[in-house]
């Protein structure tokens, strides 16, 4: 008996630490996380074997180019008409109760910020963004500093 209840324990504590990372590991990726088809490519150029479905539903048969990530998006080399760039700027970080939040600005400027969104982000160069709070520089709210307050 406590030899069927150890092995219903392992194959219960194997299977709650791997499945999730091999379900998570299939959705890291899908068309609507990049903005050009290139950068789709990029990453479906590192595993042909489409684990994330960029081109085309995994498993199902699907009618457009096969090796060709995300046909839908726009060539990032091609486009027919300018399109005048969208940056984030310290008023875009507030937090869910409505006031300024420096962290979220600080997230978005460590990880996610092109580099013409970090000079917006950070108008004095010192790596903090929207710290300036209340100083005209790099303005975000009337009060806080580099700490994030």
């Amino acid at each position: 008996m406590r030899t069927i209840f150890l092995a219903a324990l392992l194959v219960l504590t194997t299977t709650l630490i791997f499945v999730p990372a091999a379900l998570a590991q299939q959705d890291l990726y899908d068309c609507a996380d990049f903005s050009y088809q290139e950068d789709a490519q990029a990453v479906y150029d590192q595993d042909t074997s489409d684990p994330y479905g960029l081109d085309g539903p995994p498993g199902e048969s699907y009618a457009g180019e096969p090796g060709v990530a995300c046909e839908e998006l726009p060539s990032s080399g091609t486009s027919s008409e300018p399109s005048e760039a969208v940056y984030a700027t310290c008023d875009d970080f507030i937090s869910a109760a409505g006031s300024p939040s420096q962290y979220q600005a600080q997230q978005y400027f460590d990880f996610t910020a092109t580099p013409e969104e970090q000079a917006i982000l950070d108008t004095d160069g010192d790596g903090f963004a929207c710290d300036g709070w209340g100083t005209g520089a790099d303005t975000l709210g009337t009060q806080g500093g580099e700490d994030g307050y």
